[in-house]
């Protein structure tokens, strides 16, 4: 049985099952909101929301995935994120297409957004890099203003026209 406590700091809120000592779920908001009575909470997860937040505007962020429970995703979901986390670093960009294909799922860019859209983990595993192909913003849980702050954060420019500019964009190869 999980043993469920949530934390907020600042503009982040985690949900950790204190059993496994893992983190089940990331939060973002758009302000800082009320912080949440933090005592009794392991150091390890007060400084996870500390680190998130510091990513948050654009800071670098080193947190261990082994503070994530990845056994809650499912197979395809975790390996499309992990791809991401593994070959899209900050201040770059890739598309849903291109991540199926680096992941070795060619096609399955649609599929990719599900998992994308249900990724338990922002910013750890930054969905935020995936966009379309137009160059465009596109989805995100969090709402698309979220979404090019976060961008912004990590050195990510627009042209003019509000497309993402081409040398952000990994080109990967097969």
């Amino acid at each position: 049985m999980k043993n469920l406590k949530n934390i907020k700091i600042g503009r982040i809120s985690l949900q950790v099952d204190s059993q496994n000592d893992k983190i089940l779920e990331i939060g973002l908001h758009s302000d800082c909101g009320k912080d949440s009575g933090n005592q009794n909470v392991p150091k390890k997860f007060l400084s996870a929301a500390k680190a998130l937040n510091d990513g948050y505007s654009g800071k670098e962020m080193l947190l261990s995935l082994d503070l994530l429970d990845l056994a809650i995703m499912k197979p395809f979901q975790r390996n499309i994120l992990l791809t991401l986390y593994n070959n899209v670093p900050k201040g770059k960009v890739i598309t849903y297409g291109k991540l199926a294909d680096l992941a070795g799922h060619p096609g399955a860019a649609r599929a990719v957004g599900t998992a994308m859209s249900s990724n338990p983990f922002p910013m750890i595993l930054p969905c935020h890099r995936v966009v379309p192909s137009s160059g465009r913003i596109g989805r995100f849980g969090s709402g698309p203003e979220m979404k090019k702050k976060l961008l912004e954060a990590e050195g990510i420019t627009f042209d003019q026209s509000g497309k993402i500019n081409l040398w952000h964009f990994i080109k990967p190869t097969p």
